[in-house]
């Protein structure tokens, strides 16, 4: 067992809800604190598990035990460059020149959004994957994380307007699938 650290944005929370703390770490999530920031609910996680996958579905079925709806999980996949060098351990300079093939093999990852501002927006998997190909990284469970992550937030809006044991268990079959 390895302990996974992530959070999950959660609506139907209420700060004035004085159970919601005692009603969450009844379904499960006594490893978890429930933060608000700018009246948006979150939980931070960390959760022992066999695989950062069920990790996260775990966490999503007990949060949504108490009625509650997961939206997301993070940290998401779209990152800044940066929010790359966050994650890398690297300077935002560094990335950039990455980014710009000043450094590297060239060939990095194009932004998935915002491309015609100044702060372009990447895929966190496209960048992995071609940090790995590259070798800058060799870190696996970064690339199986990265594609849980993935998997999740692009399953959790499929299953957004479905009854709550539809969703939990829509959510668990759909993320049957091997991330490896």
């Amino acid at each position: 067992m390895n302990t996974y650290d992530f959070d999950l944005l959660i609506s139907g929370a209420s700060y004035d809800d004085e159970q919601l703390e005692e009603k969450l770490f009844n379904a499960g999530c006594d490893d978890a604190t429930l933060f608000f920031r700018n009246a948006i609910a979150y939980l931070t996680f960390s959760r022992e598990a066999e695989s950062f996958q069920n990790a996260i579905v775990s966490a999503i079925t007990d949060v949504e035990k108490t009625g509650l709806i997961v939206k997301r999980v993070m940290p998401d996949d779209i990152v800044s460059a940066a929010e790359i060098g966050r994650r890398l351990d690297k300077s935002r300079e560094y990335i950039r020149k990455l980014i710009t093939q000043e450094k590297g093999p060239g060939g990095f990852p194009c932004p998935v959004t915002e491309i015609s501002t100044k702060s372009p927006l990447w895929s966190w998997l496209d960048v992995v994957e071609w940090l790995i190909h590259h070798d800058l990284i060799n870190d696996d469970s970064v690339l199986l994380n990265a594609k849980a992550i993935v998997l999740v937030n692009s399953t959790l809006p499929i299953l957004q307007h479905a009854d709550l044991q539809d969703r939990q268990v829509g959510l668990l079959e759909s993320l049957k699938l091997r991330v490896a």
